[in-house]
């Protein structure tokens, strides 16, 4: 352990906002200093920073502490170890803080780590003997030297499957149990044999820097296997959660105070070749909610550089998508020139010219603009009308000669006047996707409902209490039922909100029809290329639904704020939609395709179900009885 004294002497010579500005943004208010706090979802700066006090706190969630637990708790590290960060950013010389090794971490998962830790070893070594000697030769002319292999852990899987298997198992004494876990064989598999061979390795890691698996390429010409074969899924390795070279680069990003984005692994480090540190790559991924929640808690300007092909570019437009909206600094880098990624570039080019490149960067208005001009998709008023909507976040971004600036370009494109185009951005909302409180803990939804196929939520099993016929009963079951498996539907094809509009229905149930009118909303604001709800537009539905109720909690407020009737029965709807959205993410999974036929006989199913029920019915609407339905006291009074 690091002495008490020198533990002072440190602190005497630190400014806590030093420290903590190195991780996040923080802000001056009048004595101290203020940020969004790291620790917990924040959407408004709730974390003080007292410079006289040389402490923190979070007056939401209660996190708290000096320099060095700030360090310990964004790093996930010992204190010991937060000392000598701390000695590092603020630039300390301590002998006795150089002097200290970290004792071996506790780590969830420590064998499984450990086995791929070794296992990347062996493959780093097997490049470096004759059997990798051809792939060794096959990086070299793609201008990687040692010191660039080293320093990104590449290495190559042998021909012979069983060697690295072997050394695990007889050398590093893993059990095959540990193996199966971390990924490295398949409990599925006759004999324990590497699923790479023969391929340069790439090792994987997470944001601590653990090793959490390998994307294997191929190398040999004429090789028709996929260019590319990454890790299954494990209790370690998450791709949705990973980004290709952050551990290195996180530094780097904060100093820079931006991060350059691109799709793989040969143009992350084509980037560190050139002198540019800040660079991460998707691994064939989009951005994901983890990525965007992880930029947006940087606090840096985030530069996307995909590939200037067809498919790089649909993927850019992507990536704007899952970006706008959140509170983040989007610039797109120029597509570069003959439609080459940046490896190409660098090899055909050279260093200079491609930093030159990097920094020719847009407005991701301009991109989007040019886009969609060269497929065709603003030919209508209604093109042009959607385009707007969709990137209202781009422009509100922008400062008063940036947006006079924008929309006189974007006029000459969309052959609009500049200022029809500014009346059009104002007169959208201006309302940022905030950070929402996670839905399991408002939700009352259950694990055994979880486990159903469809989203019928828990009011169905409490109809009872409000419906005394038992025809009546049945036929609003059928109706919840229906309804559910049309929301089911509904995340998988924008096209599904067109087939309801065109057919005149609606929904019975009050939360069903507030869930379709929000995911309305989102594919209202998402791009024409994307045809469906994914995993990364989930948090603008969860914000769209905090935003619906908070304005009509205000407007509450401002009517009656002493009608808590009023106001329990806005946040019971609240946790019901919550529920719903819950639901909805467990029916997004891969395999599910929207069927239009399908689709149409389940709103025919639906028309039937409403006329018969208002027949059996006539003394009560079925608004009326859905908004008796759709209180969520019964619910909790059940559980």
């Amino acid at each position: 352990m690091i002495s008490f004294e020198t533990i002072e002497r440190i602190k005497s010579k630190v400014n806590i906002v030093d420290v903590i500005s190195h991780y996040i943004d923080v802000q001056k208010k009048g004595a101290n200093y203020v940020a969004l706090c790291p620790f917990h979802n924040d959407s408004n700066p709730s974390m003080m920073i007292s410079t006289s006090k040389q402490i923190f706190k979070c007056f939401v969630c209660g996190t708290a502490g000096d320099c060095f637990g700030f360090v310990r708790q964004y790093e996930k590290i010992s204190f010991s170890a937060a000392v000598k960060k701390v000695c590092e950013i603020c630039h300390i010389d301590e002998p006795e803080v150089q002097q200290y090794h970290e004792v071996t971490r506790i780590r969830e998962n420590e064998e499984e780590l450990k086995a791929l830790e070794k296992l990347s070893n062996f493959y780093e070594y097997m490049l470096v003997t004759p059997g990798g000697k051809e792939a060794m030769q096959y990086l070299k002319s793609r201008g990687l030297n040692e010191d660039i292999i080293k320093r990104f852990g590449i290495g190559y899987a042998p021909e012979d499957s069983t060697k690295s298997i072997d050394y695990l198992r007889k050398k590093e004494n893993f059990s095959v149990e540990t193996l199966e876990k971390a990924g490295i064989i398949s409990s599925s598999s006759s004999s324990f044999s590497d699923k790479y061979r023969d391929r340069i390795m790439f090792p994987l890691s997470n944001i601590s820097g653990d090793i959490v698996g390998f994307s294997g390429r191929r190398y040999r010409k004429g090789d028709t296997q996929a260019k590319y074969m990454n890790s299954s899924e494990s209790v370690v390795f998450k791709k949705s959660e990973l980004l290709y070279n952050f551990n290195n680069a996180k530094d780097a990003i904060r100093k820079s105070n931006f991060v350059y984005v691109v799709e793989g692994f040969m143009d992350a480090i084509a980037l560190y070749r050139a002198g540019i540190s800040a660079v991460v790559g998707l691994m064939g991924t989009a951005f994901t909610k983890k990525h965007v929640e992880l930029f947006a808690k940087m606090k840096v300007e985030v530069r996307l550089c995909l590939d200037s092909d067809e498919p790089g570019q649909m993927a850019t437009e992507k990536c704007l998508s899952a970006l706008s909206g959140r509170d983040i600094d989007v610039k797109v880098v120029k597509p570069l020139a003959e439609g080459k990624d940046p490896d190409e570039y660098l090899k055909d080019k050279g260093p200079e010219a491609l930093r030159v490149a990097l920094n020719q960067l847009e407005s991701p208005l301009m991109h989007s603009a040019n886009y969609g001009l060269n497929h065709q998709m603003l030919v209508t008023y209604k093109d042009k009308e959607a385009f707007l909507r969709q990137n209202r976040f781009y422009f509100f971004q922008l400062g008063k000669l940036g947006r006079d600036d924008i929309v006189t370009k974007l006029g000459k494109i969309l052959d609009l006047t500049p200022e029809s185009i500014k009346e059009a951005f104002e007169s959208y909302s201006q309302k940022r996707y905030i950070q929402t409180v996670s839905n399991e803990s408002v939700s009352s939804m259950t694990p055994a409902e979880l486990n159903k196929r469809e989203i019928n939520n828990e009011l169905f099993l409490f109809i009872r209490k409000y419906i005394d016929k038992a025809f009546l009963k049945k036929e609003f079951e059928s109706i919840i039922r229906n309804e559910g498996q049309m929301l089911a539907r509904i995340i998988l094809s924008r096209n599904s909100v067109k087939i309801i509009q065109s057919l005149h229905d609606s929904f019975v149930v009050d939360s069903y029809g507030q869930m379709l009118d929000l995911l309305t909303e989102v594919y209202h604001d998402l791009r024409n290329s994307v045809e469906y709800i994914r995993e990364e537009d989930f948090p603008k539905l969860e914000n769209l639904a905090e935003i619906y109720y908070s304005q009509e909690f205000e407007a509450i407020r401002d009517f009656d704020a002493s009608d808590k009737k009023a106001l329990l029965d806005i946040e019971n709807k609240k946790k019901i939609t919550d529920g719903i959205i819950m639901r909805l993410q467990h029916c997004r999974y891969p395999s599910r395709e929207f069927n239009e036929d399908d689709f149409k006989l389940l709103i025919q199913r639906h028309l039937r179900y409403k006329k018969k029920y208002v027949m059996r019915n006539p003394s009560n609407s079925p608004e009326q009885n859905s908004r008796i339905l759709a209180q969520l006291n019964t619910i909790k009074n059940q559980h």
